[in-house]
Parts: structure tokens; sequence; C-alpha cells
């Protein structure tokens, strides 16, 4: 619709010289969450190995039930991530930190009894600090976008929303000064930002995770 020749929106820029073409601002959200995970995609890769370790596998799936079971861990699926539904990411983080201790549990049972390599790396990552800290702190902050995501698919009026909601989110949770005017927060300040501990209390010190 957007191409350079005979499309949709040449056509009507034709009828409409002075129309104003406004981006889809979800698409574009979408793709700074794609991009920004790509630079974590060794710790974001641990969703899909961990999907398509059970995919079209049926006694996988079942074996893995006895696991969540034993752990007492909801029988949740483990998801896809799918490029074509916008924010998916999130969710599949979420479960994956919901059933850590039953993956932990099933991979090392399945990398000692079939000494699978796919299982095994799998398990390296399961037991790797840095990974869990890395998807705990994904989930707090992709939990966040796809909340203001949303506001753009509202079927009312909420762009007035939007500036604030970003304020609250990337302001008071980053950075150390809580103040509500976009304009007078030095962002280019690294002093100004939180320590990533602040953010994520949960994650362990860097020297420890080397």
């Amino acid at each position: 619709m957007r191409g350079q020749n005979n499309s949709v929106l040449i056509r009507i820029k034709n009828a409409v010289p002075d129309i104003y073409v406004l981006k889809y601002f979800c698409h574009s959200f979408h793709l700074v969450v794609s991009y920004s995970c790509e630079c974590l995609s060794k710790t974001a890769e641990l969703v899909h190995y961990t999907y398509n370790f059970f995919k079209n596998l049926p006694n996988r799936q079942r074996s893995y039930e006895e696991f969540l079971h034993f752990v007492q861990c909801q029988p949740h699926t483990i998801l896809k991530p799918c490029q074509t539904l916008w924010f998916s990411l999130s969710q599949c983080v979420s479960r994956i930190l919901e059933q850590w201790p039953a993956l932990q549990q099933f991979f090392i049972s399945e990398a000692m009894e079939t000494k699978s390599p796919q299982a095994e790396r799998i398990l390296q990552s399961l037991r790797s600090l840095y990974v869990k800290a890395t998807l705990e702190f994904m989930d707090l902050v992709l939990g966040h976008l796809t909340g203001s995501n949303a506001m753009f698919r509202s079927e009312s009026f909420q762009l007035h929303r939007f500036l604030p909601d970003v304020v609250k989110i990337f302001c008071r949770n980053f950075m150390l000064s809580a103040e509500n005017d976009l304009q007078s927060i030095e962002v280019d300040d690294e002093g100004k930002w939180r320590p990533l501990e602040m953010v994520y209390p949960g994650i362990i010190a860097s020297e420890s995770l080397k």
C-alpha cells in the first residue's frame, strides 16, 4: 500500500496533495521491540529452542507434564514466538519463567538419559543466572510495552494518555529523576539512569554472572 509507483498511498496523494500520512503506531512500536530483542538474541533463543523441542512430539509433552505436576506448575502449553502476532514474545517469556523449575528438572533428566545436544544446549541456558535475569528484565519491559501498545488499538481516543504512560514506564522505572516533563529529563546523562539492580531487584551482580 506504500509502494513508490502505483500504490494506494500514491493514488491518494495524487487526489489529495495536502494529505498527511501517519504510519501505523502499532507496527512501528512492534519493530522497535523486535530490533531491541535481537540484541538479546542469545537469551531470546531459549524461547525458540524450548518450543521446538516439544513441537509435534506428544511423548515429550506427556513426559514434561509429569514434571509440571511434580513441581506444582500449571500445565500451560509452551508458546511459540510469532512475528505476525505483535508482542507475542512477551507471553512466551512469561510462560518460560512461570515453568522455570519444571523446565530445569525436565532437561536435567532429558540430557542425562538421551544425551541430546539440543537438550544439553537448553539445559545450559536454564542453568545460567544471566539468562534468567535477562528474561526477567524482558518480562518487565515487554509487559509495560504491551499495555502501551494496546492504547493504539483502543476503540476510543487514547492519544492523550500515551505521553504520561511513557514517562511513567521509561523515566520513573529507568531513570533516577521522577520528573513528569520529558523536556527536562537529560536522557544522555548516564548519571541519571538507575542501576539495573534497582530496576529489577532480583538481578545478580554482574561479577557473579561472568
